[in-house]
């Protein structure tokens, strides 16, 4: 019997990891070893109050954030933005930035990664 596609995913089967910054959980919706294309991956991502990410940055992504609920600010090299629901921001390789849940509420976003190196 030929194997069936799967076009959807449900969240709650998904197991939490840890970011690659070390203090904070992500849903990994999918990522580049299951993808045919330059998306790095895509998942959902949750901050609880007072946590952050370390400043940093990416040689070869651009880094998209969608904001779904709670409020913080993003550090984007020296500009600071206040973060909403129904928010996107767009981080270009290269540039630093910093994620802060620093209100009192969790932050809760997707965000999405994709690849400018031609060998991804």
């Amino acid at each position: 019997m030929p194997e069936t596609k799967r076009f959807y995913t449900y969240v709650e089967d998904i197991v939490p990891e840890e970011t690659s910054h070390g203090n904070t959980l992500k849903w990994v919706l999918k990522s580049n070893p299951k993808l045919s294309n330059s998306l790095t991956q895509i998942a959902i991502g949750c901050f609880q109050p007072g946590e952050s990410c370390p400043m940093h940055q990416h040689e070869s992504m651009f880094e998209y954030f969608y904001f779904t609920s709670g409020t913080g600010t993003y550090i984007i090299e020296n500009e600071r933005i206040s973060l909403k629901p129904k928010m996107l921001i767009e981080i270009p390789p290269r540039t630093q930035h910093q994620l802060v849940a620093d209100s009192d509420e969790q932050l809760e976003f997707i965000y999405w990664g994709v690849s400018t190196d031609s060998n991804h």
